[in-house]
């Protein structure tokens, strides 16, 4: 009767709505394991490349050396806080 979703539990979605994704070059700085570990399993199936720093120090050294999309930035971390490290 109806259409069935694109989307079902278990399988990767693959539609024209995450082809953008899909050439995304991504950046998780986040000091909690579990939530990055999360991240990168979420999105790594989904894109070109996903990366990630534990703290705002290698966040930064690796925005200095590689060119990312998008950038996933936990705001309250140890030290300096996300969006302070932000230019």
């Amino acid at each position: 009767m109806g259409r069935e979703p694109d989307v079902k539990l278990g399988k990767t979605a693959a539609g024209p709505e995450f082809s953008a994704l899909a050439q995304a070059s991504i950046l998780i700085v986040d000091d909690e394991p579990g939530m990055r570990n999360f991240l990168v399993r979420t999105l790594a199936p989904r894109c070109k490349l996903v990366d990630e720093a534990a703290d705002t120090d290698q966040a930064s050294r690796k925005l200095d050396s590689n060119r990312y999309d998008v950038v996933i930035l936990d705001n309250i971390m140890p030290g300096n806080e996300g969006i302070e490290e932000c230019p």
